[in-house]
């Protein structure tokens, strides 16, 4: 049943696939084998791929209860997902506690984990946090697909604390840095409209 599960789930027959994956959970010396785990784990992120967040949530959290490992990929991984469970549904402070789980372990990936971190600050209006937790990412993940979103929210950062000094500095950076990304035009047309503003 297992591997009847993943191949639904490979081409997103996520009802099929959850059947599936319930029947081997419930099977006879199902708890031994090392798919049990990754069962849950599955199930999580079919009803996730469905947008159904309250009950992708409960899965990934029976998953984080029963895996041992927790430097596993799809440990961090599901930690990651739980933390955007939450986060959809403004539950802020749980997410910001499993994102902080996550990007603590220091594990490749990680970066999705603290740039998430770095967002909830800016909902919760702790600017400088953001700020802060931003410019570790951009230094620990150089290489990180996050970094032009990380300088540009850092600039925008900057421009809600009305430092605007320091937005049009960040802004630069992010040009000189990734001259081809529209994040780094948008914020060469926020750099200009400050200009403006304040001339």
């Amino acid at each position: 049943r297992y591997w009847r599960a993943d191949c639904y789930y490979k081409q997103a027959k996520y009802a099929q696939c959850r059947t599936d994956y319930e029947a081997f959970l419930m099977s006879a010396g199902a708890r031994s084998t090392k798919e049990f785990n990754l069962a849950y784990y599955n199930i999580g992120y079919a009803y996730f791929n469905e947008k159904k967040y309250e009950s992708a949530l409960s899965s990934f959290l029976k998953y984080l209860n029963i895996e041992s490992n927790h430097k596993k990929a799809t440990y961090i991984d599901a930690e990651n997902r739980v933390g955007d469970c939450y986060f959809i549904n403004r539950e802020f402070a749980s997410a910001q506690k499993y994102y902080t789980q996550a990007a603590d372990t220091k594990q490749p990936g990680t970066d999705y984990s603290v740039f998430q971190q770095a967002f909830v600050k800016g909902l919760q209006k702790d600017y400088n946090g953001k700020i802060s937790t931003l410019l570790q990412l951009t230094e620990n993940f150089p290489k990180s697909e996050y970094c032009d979103d990380a300088m540009y929210e850092i600039g925008h950062s900057y421009m809600m604390l009305e430092n605007y000094e320091k937005a049009r500095e960040a802004y630069t950076k992010l040009y000189d840095a990734y001259p081809t990304s529209s994040l780094a035009r948008k914020g060469m047309l926020q750099k200009g409209m400050l200009y403006y503003n304040q001339n």
